[in-house]
C-alpha cells in the first residue's frame, strides 16, 4: 500500500514540475546510501525533490531529519558527478495532498 501511494504521489508531482516547465532527469535514482525521489532541470538549474504524502498524524516535514538530508546531498553529489553536471542545486519536500507543496530544504 505505502508503494503504491509513494508511487502515486511521485506521478502527480512529475506531471506538476512538466506543466511548470521542468524536464524529468530522474526519479527513484538510488545509491546504496540513499535515493531521491525525483531529480528536475529547469533554466540552468538541479532540484532534487523528496515526495511525501500528506499525513494528517505524522506532518511530512518530520521525516526529514540531519541523517536525511546529508544522504540526499551525497546522493546528489553523486548524480551530479556520474552526469557531469556543473550547475546550481535546490532540495525540496514535496507534500502531496490536495494541493502539492513545495517547501525548500536548507541542504547548506
Amino acid at each position: 500500500m505505502r508503494k503504491i501511494k509513494g508511487k502515486g504521489s511521485e506521478d502527480r508531482v512529475e506531471v506538476f514540475l512538466r506543466e511548470k516547465g521542468f524536464r524529468i532527469l530522474a526519479r527513484n535514482y538510488r545509491k546504496v546510501f540513499g535515493e531521491i525521489d525525483i531529480i528536475a532541470e529547469k533554466e540552468g538549474e538541479v532540484w532534487f525533490l523528496e515526495v511525501k504524502a500528506v499525513n494528517k498524524n505524522f506532518p511530512p516535514i518530520d521525516k526529514i531529519d540531519k541523517g536525511k538530508i546529508l544522504r540526499m546531498v551525497k546522493v546528489a553529489e553523486t548524480f551530479m558527478t556520474e552526469r557531469e553536471l556543473n550547475l546550481p542545486s535546490r532540495f525540496f519536500l514535496v507534500e502531496v495532498g490536495e494541493d502539492i507543496e513545495l517547501t525548500e530544504i536548507d541542504a547548506w
